[in-house]
């Protein structure tokens, strides 16, 4: 039985492996954009019910809040060579500048909740706590917002794909009360923008069906690392069986020495090779394949039935290619109501396609095949001409 955060969710999608180490451990190390993701939320989240209490909001006193919960949260983070801390520090105060923006045109007595929890049973064998960021009401209509801290905006492709929302939504279908309609509402803090849309009840359901079937496998024991940027500063790098081998190998004379490297540089080394190979046998091909034409027309323009070179002769034949419906169910059934079922060993199509090429199918049969003209040609290496025979006379004088 698994009972996952959305965090152990987007982990696992990661690298299962990294997922099972980090529960196994009950790790709390968190990458710079995680800390800052989760001071943000945990900021807005109780600025939210600070507003339902009517309280007003402070610039000030939220960034020195942000502050307080990264000052808690950032000796668990990981080392990482893809930005420095302090970035990550100024995005989330850009974050919060923005939130204090929105809220000052946002009427706070809609809220109903601000973080509000709830489990969703995505399967007998998984559960997902889940917090809602913000729920407001107005009237019977109920929307869920989202707030996102990625210093980009999603694509419309992304939107529809969000899991995390998909599964928001339909919770709330079924746990708060008197929600006769739902929207999703998705609002970029980095700048300040936001996106509504109306539920659409066939997404969330296909959305929630992907991710159970994508836990399923990844959740899995077997379930094998996967590769990732993230990889290079993984806490679990040491146990990773995609890494052992590169790792051992931790001076040149190593490198050189080893086994495993001369032969990956090797493959490597052939794999190319037959790649250059493959590729130039494309172009020798769509060569071959307009020289091809020009025999053809230049025989057909002669009337020859074959063209010789000096060490090959090549024999032009025009024949027919039969393609046959994909779905045989109509051909099945006329060729039973015209007996010629059996007599086709239920159904040799070779012989069939064979019978409507030679014309000795039945019409009505026939007629139901697409019949295109195939230009093939046939070389064969010349035989040398044989010089003329000399015969001796013996003559008497």
């Amino acid at each position: 039985m698994h009972t996952l955060t959305s965090r152990d969710v987007e982990r696992c999608k990661r690298c299962p492996l990294l997922f099972r180490l980090y529960k196994a451990e009950s790790s709390s190390d968190l990458s710079a954009f995680e800390c800052m993701d989760r001071a943000v939320r945990d900021t807005v989240i109780e600025a939210g019910n600070d507003r339902i209490m009517k309280r007003t909001l402070k610039e000030d006193d939220l960034l020195s809040a942000y502050w307080d919960r990264w000052d808690s949260l950032s000796p668990h983070i990981l080392p990482s060579e893809d930005s420095s801390n302090l970035d990550y520090i100024r995005l989330g105060e850009t974050c919060i500048r923005n939130f204090v923006k929105i809220s000052s045109w946002k009427d706070a007595s809609n809220i109903v909740a601000a973080g509000m929890k709830g489990k969703f049973k995505l399967s007998d064998d998984i559960t997902l706590n889940l917090t809602l960021d913000e729920v407001t009401r107005a009237s019977r209509n109920i929307v869920i917002t989202r707030y996102v801290t990625e210093p980009v905006l999603w694509s419309k492709e992304d939107l529809q794909r969000d899991w995390e929302m998909s599964i928001d939504a339909l919770w709330a279908q079924e746990n708060v009360p008197d929600a006769k309609n739902i929207s999703v509402q998705w609002i970029f803090l980095s700048n300040g923008t936001y996106i509504r849309d109306a539920v659409q009840q066939s997404l969330l359901e296909q959305n929630r069906d992907l991710l159970l079937g994508e836990l399923e496998s990844l959740l899995k024991d077997d379930a094998l690392p996967r590769e990732t940027l993230g990889c290079s500063y993984c806490q679990y790098r040491t146990q990773c069986p995609r890494f052992l081998h590169e790792l051992s190998l931790d001076t040149p004379e190593r490198m050189s020495l080893d086994a495993g490297v001369r032969l990956v540089d090797e493959y490597a080394e052939l794999t190319e090779k037959i790649n250059a190979l493959e590729s130039r046998k494309k172009v020798l091909e769509t060569k071959r394949g307009a020289v091809m034409n020009e025999i053809i027309a230049f025989a057909d323009a002669n009337g020859f039935m074959s063209v010789t070179g000096h060490t090959e002769k090549v024999l032009v034949k025009h024949e027919k290619k039969v393609d046959l419906p994909e779905d045989k169910t109509e051909l099945i059934d006329k060729l039973k109501s015209k007996g010629l079922y059996d007599g086709l060993s239920m159904v040799n199509y070779s012989k069939l396609r064979s019978d409507i090429a030679k014309g000795a199918a039945d019409p009505e049969i026939a007629s139901m095949a697409r019949i295109s003209r195939v230009d093939k040609l046939y070389m064969k290496r010349r035989r040398p001409d044989r010089p003329h025979s000399v015969t001796f006379i013996r003559g008497y004088i």
